[in-house]
C-alpha cells in the first residue's frame, strides 16, 4: 500500500463508533485496521482513525467536542454531494454555494460540513467554476 505524503490521524473516543460513521455514514473504506486504530481512503485521500487512551500522543487536555479550530475537506463529484444523507444533528453547515478568491481568480464551489461522534468537522466541497476577476 503507498501512503499519501500528507495522512491526518484523529483520536476518537470509540473507534466502532467512529468507523461506522466513516463508512457507513460517509463512504469511506477501511484499507486496514488493528486493535484500537483503523485506516480509511476516500477517493485518493486517506485518514487514519485512533482510540484515545491514556499514553495517546495529545498536547493538551482531550475534552469534546475534539478537533476545535480544524476542518478536513475532501473533494467530491457533485453527484456525491447531492446523495449524501446524513442525520440532521450531524450536520454543520448546511449545502450552499460560495465563491471564493483564490490568486487572480475565483472558484465557485458547492459545499456542505458534517460532524462526526467527537465533534470533527469534516467538509466536502465540489467545484462548479473557475473565472478570472475583472
Amino acid at each position: 500500500m503507498d501512503f499519501n505524503d500528507l495522512i491526518p490521524e484523529l483520536l476518537v473516543t470509540n473507534i466502532g463508533l467512529s468507523e461506522e460513521f466513516y463508512t457507513t455514514e460517509l463512504g469511506f473504506s477501511v484499507a486496514f485496521r488493528r486493535d484500537g486504530f483503523v485506516f480509511l481512503t476516500f477517493n485518493s485521500a486517506q485518514l487514519m482513525l485512533t482510540q484515545l487512551k491514556p499514553d495517546s500522543w495529545v498536547n493538551g487536555e482531550s475534552d469534546a467536542p475534539l478537533g476545535r479550530g480544524m476542518n478536513l475537506t475532501f473533494k467530491v463529484t457533485s453527484e456525491w454531494l447531492d446523495s449524501l444523507v446524513v442525520a440532521p444533528s450531524d450536520v454543520f453547515l448546511p449545502l450552499q454555494t460560495e465563491t471564493y478568491q483564490t490568486g487572480e481568480s475565483e472558484m465557485v464551489v458547492r459545499q456542505t460540513i458534517v460532524k462526526d461522534p467527537d465533534g470533527y468537522l469534516i467538509r466536502f466541497i465540489c467545484q462548479s467554476t473557475a473565472q478570472a476577476i475583472v
